[in-house]
């Protein structure tokens, strides 16, 4: 193998393991669930939207990625915020198989489907009450053991 191989070879590792910098392997999922947004200021609730039908793409241990038609409800964008001590989270509702999981989470980026027209919304899972952890953790092991 000739120097040019191995440097070409070396960057292409490179390049997947920085594009691939979450830590947890997510699974192509597809899931019923439903978001709320949640503005708050200095800890105190100052706004919570109406719950919104959407469907998950991907799911791992430590967050998902869901579809919906808009990036707005209610008037507030699901990420972006004109003012800046706003802080935003979504409590989600997932409908598991088994059971229905709560989940509170970030979201962290938005990108539009040009295909579709839809949104991707990417979000950190923050916080799950103990039972609906252990139900989750073990549907993710349950299909990360059949792919």
């Amino acid at each position: 193998m000739n120097n040019q191989n191995i440097s070409q070879r070396l960057s292409n590792f490179v390049r997947v393991a920085f594009a691939n910098r979450r830590g947890a392997r997510r699974l192509a999922i597809s899931l019923p669930m439903r978001f709320t947004i949640v503005c708050q200021q200095k800890g105190i609730v100052t706004g919570k939207t109406r719950s919104v039908p959407a469907r998950t793409v991907n799911l791992s241990r430590n967050g998902l990625s869901f579809e919906v038609n808009s990036i707005q409800v209610d008037g507030i964008h699901i990420l972006l915020n004109p003012d800046s001590s706003i802080y935003k989270t979504l409590e989600l509702e997932l409908a598991l198989p088994e059971k229905g999981v709560q989940i509170k989470a970030m979201p962290i980026r938005f990108v539009r489907n040009k295909e579709t027209g839809k949104y991707i919304i990417g979000v950190k899972i923050m916080a799950l009450p103990p039972e609906d952890r252990k139900a989750f953790e073990a549907f993710i092991k349950e299909k990360s053991n059949i792919t």
